[in-house]
């Protein structure tokens, strides 16, 4: 079953802005990473980048990857996507379960 969290992550994919959409693709390019360098990375001040993580973080399209001290020595989040197929792909009831029930139904042995 899929969480509630993926499928609204799901939908918010779908309805990203261009700096959101910008920004979401440095984090899954980059992996864990913080709002400064992804600034640094598009060109565009800092406080640009601040809102579009916090957006896609409560969408639940990225997560907090760990924390640190950031270039300023101040600690800091770093992001990283949420990768799991669940975000991406909606749920289909018929492939619910295991690998080799996939495999089974391929092969037409269901």
């Amino acid at each position: 079953m899929i969480a509630d969290t993926s499928r609204n992550a799901y939908k918010s994919i779908e309805h990203l802005g261009a700096k959101q959409q910008a920004v979401l693709d440095i984090i899954e390019r980059e992996g864990a990473i913080d709002n400064w360098r992804i600034s640094e990375l598009l060109g565009v001040p800092i406080n640009e980048v601040t809102g579009r993580s916090r957006e896609l973080f409560k969408a639940g399209v990225i997560e907090v990857a760990y924390k640190d001290k950031g270039h300023t020595g101040r600690t800091v989040k770093f992001w990283k996507a949420k990768t799991t197929v669940e975000n991406y792909v909606p749920e289909i009831p018929e492939f619910k379960g295991t690998l080799n029930k996939l495999d089974q139904l391929k092969l037409g042995g269901l």
